[in-house]
C-alpha cells in the first residue's frame, strides 16, 4: 500500500472504516425497505382461542400496607369465571388471601 502525499496511514484507516461503515448502513437500510411484508408480520395478533373473558377486580395489599387495584383478566368460552380464577379454584390463593 502505497501512502498518498500529505495522508497519514492513520487517516487513510479512518476512512476507509467509516465509508465500510456507511456501505453496510445503505445495505441494511435497502434489504429491509425491499421487504416491508416482514414488519407487517411482527405486528400480526393470532386469531382468539376464546370467544369471550372473564374479569374481576381486586385490591392487592402490599407489604407495606399500600393497597394497590388490580382487574385480572382471563380468557373464558362463556363469560363466566373460569376454573382456576380467583372466585372459580384456588390457583390464585397468594391473591385472595389478601
Amino acid at each position: 500500500m502505497s501512502i498518498q502525499a500529505g495522508r497519514k496511514p492513520a487517516a487513510l484507516w479512518a476512512r476507509a472504516i467509516a465509508v465500510f461503515a456507511v456501505a453496510v448502513a445503505l445495505v441494511t437500510v435497502c434489504a429491509y425497505a425491499a421487504s416491508p411484508a416482514v414488519a407487517d408480520d411482527i405486528n400480526a395478533m393470532p386469531p382468539a382461542t376464546y370467544p369471550s373473558t372473564y374479569s374481576e377486580q381486586l385490591w392487592i395489599t402490599m407489604d407495606d400496607g399500600v393497597k394497590l387495584g388490580a382487574t385480572l383478566t382471563f380468557p373464558s368460552k362463556d363469560g363466566t369465571a373460569p376454573p382456576g380464577t380467583v372466585s372459580g379454584g384456588a390457583r390464585y390463593d397468594a391473591l385472595r388471601a389478601r
